[in-house]
């Protein structure tokens, strides 16, 4: 684990306030939902403070069995974070 995963698990585990281990189990969310969100923009959005904050919510609907809820719930932050980001990936690319 690097230490960007290890920040985000240890936010992940502050937030859900998780005090036991369980960190084999929430490794992989996190690494789901960053793949996943990843896969979604085109981009790592890890490298993206707001990309970071994506994955802990997104992670949080998958520990609480809630995921079909995820994309209602946050559709105004995933909307913005695709215009403001994805804009940014394509001026990036021309510019290249």
């Amino acid at each position: 684990m690097n230490s960007e995963e290890n920040k985000l698990l240890t936010a992940f585990k502050e937030r859900m306030r998780i005090f036991h281990d369980e960190d084999k189990n929430l490794i992989q969310i996190l690494e789901k939902s960053t793949a996943a969100l990843s896969e979604r923009f085109g981009f790592p959005v890890e490298t993206v403070e707001t990309g970071k904050e994506l994955i802990l919510e997104r992670s949080r609907f998958v520990y609480n069995d809630k995921l079909e809820e995820f994309a209602t719930a946050f559709a105004d932050e995933l909307n913005s974070f695709a215009i403001a980001h994805t804009l940014d990936e394509v001026t990036y690319e021309s510019k290249s």
